[in-house]
């Protein structure tokens, strides 16, 4: 995880106002995840600090392509990305996610961690199904081999049900 130390934000100097840092994530920062459904993209992430004397506030907006498996055909695609999403930091006695957007962060501590933070956002930004996008013509651009073996399996229905799901039907009558 040494990688991901670019991806600490100092806290502890910054006056009261606003800033703003950028980070170009790439196929490195993807690796540094074990299990992870994106293992190359190009993205580009600009957050805005607002510090004020209760609290600190990121704003990050999120834009680039991730590589991801299709659900469909298998093969990989470039998926477009876009989010924004807000964290609001406040300062207690200890660091604790206290859930949603809402984190606690002890008085004197330094820095922010924001790489978990951005794979998380990347991730969730993701459709609950990927598949790849249709051409101009409206056909599917997946792989042409793969949609042929899925339209020629043929899936038996079963001829006879389960005598016991007959007696259930009965009961709604």
């Amino acid at each position: 995880m040494k990688y991901l130390k670019q991806y600490f934000i100092p806290v502890n100097d910054l006056k009261q106002e606003d800033y703003c840092f950028e980070f170009n994530i790439d196929n490195k920062f993807f690796e540094q995840f074990e299990n992870s459904e994106i293992k190359r993209g190009d993205v580009f992430v600009n957050i805005t600090l607002t510090k004020n004397s209760q609290n600190i506030i990121l704003d990050f907006d999120i834009r680039g392509t991730v590589n991801v498996m299709c659900d469909r055909c298998l093969d990989y695609f470039d998926l477009p990305i876009k989010c924004n999403e807000k964290l609001y930091f406040v300062f207690g006695e200890k660091n604790n996610e206290q859930g949603g957007d809402l984190v606690t962060l002890k008085v004197d501590e330094n820095e922010i961690n924001v790489a978990q933070y951005i794979y998380e956002f990347i991730t969730l930004s993701l459709p609950i199904k990927k598949t790849h996008p249709d051409d101009e013509n409206g056909e599917s651009t997946c792989n042409k081999k793969m949609l042929e073996k899925l339209n020629s399996v043929n899936f038996k229905k079963e001829k006879e049900l389960d005598p016991r799901w007959e007696k259930l039907k009965n009961l709604i009558k």
